[in-house]
């Protein structure tokens, strides 16, 4: 399987799930630490945006202390805050905090709540009037772990996630805002609404006048999915792309890109005139198709890009109509 690696202006994807991996940030939180926002991830940098739905829904894999941050701030850096903790005390209670030094958190008894080997999943909400929700889902059903109501609220404009007390973690979040739709007893529709990752965005800057006709270490300027933890399965992905020319796309033989074996595709080459795949580093080209104005400096367009165990590389355009063929191209080494 290949790893995937972009090289052009301004992209953005459309992924199954992210995946975040946070280290132990040490034996601190906000009852210590007044700038404890500081040790945490915001989510905004993953682009992913829960307050605009009040909830966030994820998988987490850790033995304990997995803390989310609810903050009056879109980076964090605000003093006003709740600081949850799942699985503190040793992976014994539940923590709610509200701002640095609360001496008197809500606090709940949850034995092994949370899994060093097994996935977690959890969903967090809260409303304007100050309302905090949490549940754990299961396969038998939702328990609800915490439901509290804050009299003075704090109106959440940005969310963040550490491990902590010498816990790593694993977080998983789902891709897209998925709708459920059932009927009560009643007979009232009921709707359930959960809001992850729609699309994540990555802007790269010119690398320069490189491809791999001219250097064999080209796999040096290109930004690694891996490293926003776009994982692309069963050998495809879908890309959408604002670039004036020369997007470029490497699949690899080596997760950390740091390899002489790839495949490089040049979309909207020699000017936006042309679209090329190269294997290795070669000056031959072993695919050119012509594609007039296959890119736009203005408007984005969408690329699905394939490859199969015996070789094949296919790369798509999307139309609003149907996908069209740019090339494919089976390699028989």
């Amino acid at each position: 399987m290949f790893q995937l690696c972009i090289l052009c202006q301004i992209m953005f994807l459309i992924v199954d799930e992210i995946q975040i991996r946070t280290l132990n940030t040490g034996n601190t939180d906000s009852y210590t630490n007044p700038n404890i926002f500081e040790d945490y991830i915001s989510l905004s940098d993953y682009h992913m945006f829960p307050s605009e739905k009040q909830s966030v829904r994820f998988t987490i894999e850790a033995c304990h202390d997995a803390f989310i941050l609810l903050s009056a701030a879109f980076d964090l850096k605000s003093h006003d805050f709740y600081e949850i903790c799942l699985g503190g005390s040793g992976n014994q209670d539940t923590y709610l905090r509200r701002k640095y030094n609360d001496a008197n958190p809500f606090k709940i008894s949850t034995p092994d709540i949370l899994g060093c080997t097994e996935k977690s999943t959890f969903e967090i909400r809260w409303t304007i009037e100050g309302t905090i929700h949490i549940a754990k889902e299961s396969a038998v059903g939702t328990e609800t772990i915490i439901d509290v109501k804050d009299s003075t609220p704090l109106l959440i404009r940005g969310v963040g996630i550490r491990t902590a007390w010498g816990s790593d973690g694993l977080w998983i979040f789902e891709s897209a805002s998925m709708q459920t739709h059932g009927t009560q007893d009643n007979g009232e529709v009921s709707e359930i609404c959960r809001t992850c990752l729609d699309e994540i965005w990555i802007q790269t800057l010119d690398s320069g006048n490189v491809d791999a006709t001219k250097i064999p270490d080209v796999f040096n300027y290109y930004t690694n999915l891996s490293n926003y933890h776009i994982l692309p399965s069963q050998n495809q992905f879908r890309i959408s792309v604002k670039a004036c020319h020369d997007a470029f796309i490497l699949l690899s033989a080596a997760k950390d890109l740091q390899s002489p074996d790839f495949y490089e595709i040049c979309i909207g080459a020699r000017n936006n005139n042309s679209t090329v795949l190269r294997r290795n580093f070669s000056s031959n080209n072993v695919v050119s198709t012509l594609t007039p104005g296959t890119l736009s400096c203005t408007n984005r367009t969408t690329f699905f890009v394939s490859w199969e165990i015996n070789g094949q590389i296919t790369l798509k355009k999307e139309t609003s109509d149907r996908p069209g063929g740019v090339f494919r191209w089976t390699d028989t080494t």
